[in-house]
Formats: C-alpha cells, sequence, structure tokens
C-alpha cells in the first residue's frame, strides 16, 4: 500500500524545525533550497495536526525530514527520491538529526 501524503512549497524562513533552521544557516548564499510542508493522509500521519518539514538541498543530493524534534537525513537525486526512502524504510527509534549520523539507502 503506497502512503499518501501532499508537500506544500513554504519559504526557506518559516521553517520552524530548529535543525533544519540550523542546517539552512549553514549554507552559502547561492546554494540551492526546497522547503515544504508535509502532510500525511490517513492514519500514519505521526505529527496529528502539526505538519512536518521538508527541507531539499539539490546542490548536495540531501533531504531531511522533521517531526517535532527528529531530523532523518538520506542522500537522494531529487525531492521524490528522498521521500520515498523515508517512507519505504522502517525509520529507527533513534533517529538521527543532522548533527548525527545520516540514512543512507542502497
Amino acid at each position: 500500500m503506497r502512503i499518501e501524503y501532499t508537500l506544500a512549497p513554504i519559504a526557506p524562513s518559516d521553517l520552524a524545525q530548529i535543525d533544519l533552521v540550523k542546517r539552512l544557516s549553514d549554507l552559502g548564499p547561492d546554494e540551492a533550497v526546497e522547503a515544504y510542508q508535509l502532510r500525511f493522509r490517513g492514519a500514519r500521519d505521526p505529527g496529528g495536526d502539526v505538519p512536518g518539514e521538508v527541507l531539499f538541498l539539490p546542490d548536495e543530493g540531501r533531504v531531511g525530514v522533521a517531526w517535532g524534534g527528529e531530523v532523518i537525513w538520506t542522500d537522494a537525486s531529487s525531492l521524490e527520491e528522498g521521500m520515498d526512502r523515508y517512507l519505504d524504510h522502517d525509520i529507527p527509534e533513534d533517529n538521527p538529526t543532522s548533527e548525527g549520523p545520516s540514512l543512507t539507502f542502497s
């Protein structure tokens, strides 16, 4: 069963998750950045009424998905690939943050 979700583009300055905001501050002024609000359709939504946030860094080939205090990072050549990797794999309970190790799927 495919998990359905929606991504709504937002300004990077509208991100609220602190680790994503910190990551933005580390980027150079010319680096490409795409930010999104994430909502799952159905029971999977771990945040209830609180949306998640997604940060795609195309120059680095990285996608970060945030819910509350945790950010899951993965290597991805596109936003869609990053979301597929996030949705298609079990995420460990000790989720890595932006300062910790990354999830890399092959």
